[in-house]
């Protein structure tokens, strides 16, 4: 990985903080992303520390809020001159409804419409890299959906929901990105890290916290298949994979239906165009 740029949504704790930590000792540069400017640069000073490598930075912006997006996706921009792994890693659990600065429903702007605008504006960085690699954790994706008729589920809202719609639509349109991007230079897949003893799931109701202890592992043991992703020369130029522990697992339900990864796709340059 030396050489190479790595940029880590949600990385300031848990999985993404992990996967931060060991890309930078495999020598990639790594840019460590939270919502808060004081904790992303110290969360990136940490790993500089216990990896001796000095090419850690950090960046801070609101992932829900588009016009912060672009801003500080331009500041990335300006100081990289490529981008070789996009980790699209970070994750809300709202367990009432909340509003982004555009209005959108938090969940879905975070999950979906962030993550969206942020890769539709690193991909000329992607493309240059040559093996450009863009990699989201995601849950089990045979029971993700999205109901189109209601993005910001404003008839019906419920944490579980939110996070199905959001994480559903982003697959949807990451996976009609893959195809876009056959042939040139740009990669899209996605892991299932396990149950994994994170921050994210303590709002959750009591019955998944309760797994989560029992069963629960540590993020590092979460951030193992995504590392092996961004970092496996023999995954050069595959494509559109669901792994789990490292090996590619098939999917299949609303997710895989081109129909529904082209709608997602034309939803999600409709709404942050």
């Amino acid at each position: 990985m030396k050489g190479k740029q790595v940029f880590i949504t949600g990385s300031t704790q848990g999985i993404g903080r992990a996967a931060a930590m060991e890309l930078a000792r495999l020598g990639a540069s790594v840019t460590v992303h939270g919502r808060d400017a004081a904790r992303a640069e110290s969360i990136a000073a940490e790993i500089r520390q216990a990896t001796g490598n000095p090419s850690v930075d950090s960046i801070a912006f609101d992932l829900s809020s588009l016009k912060e997006l672009r801003a500080a996706a331009q500041r990335y921009l300006d100081g990289h001159a490529r981008l070789d792994v996009l980790c699209l890693n970070a994750g809300v659990f709202l367990g009432k409804r909340e509003l982004s600065a555009e209005g959108h429903e938090k969940t879905v702007a975070t999950r979906f419409l962030g993550h969206f605008l942020l890769t539709q504006l690193f991909l000329p960085s992607l493309k240059a890299s040559g093996d450009g690699r863009i990699i989201i954790t995601a849950a089990p994706p045979n029971g993700m959906k999205a109901n189109f008729e209601d993005l910001d589920l404003e008839k019906s809202y419920g944490a579980i929901k939110a996070v199905t719609q959001g994480m559903g639509l982003l697959l949807m349109a990451q996976l009609e990105i893959a195809e876009k991007m056959r042939g040139q230079g740009v990669t899209v897949n996605f892991l299932h890290p396990g149950v994994i003893d994170t921050k994210l799931l303590s709002q959750m109701p009591w019955i998944f916290r309760k797994i989560q202890a029992l069963v629960g592992g540590f993020p590092a043991k979460g951030a193992d298949t995504l590392v092996y992703l961004a970092s496996e020369p023999s995954l050069k130029g595959s494509t559109g994979q669901f792994f789990i522990k490292r090996k590619p697992k098939p999917y299949a339900g609303a997710i895989s239906q081109r129909d529904n990864q082209q709608r997602a796709y034309e939803l999600g340059l409709k709404i942050t165009a």
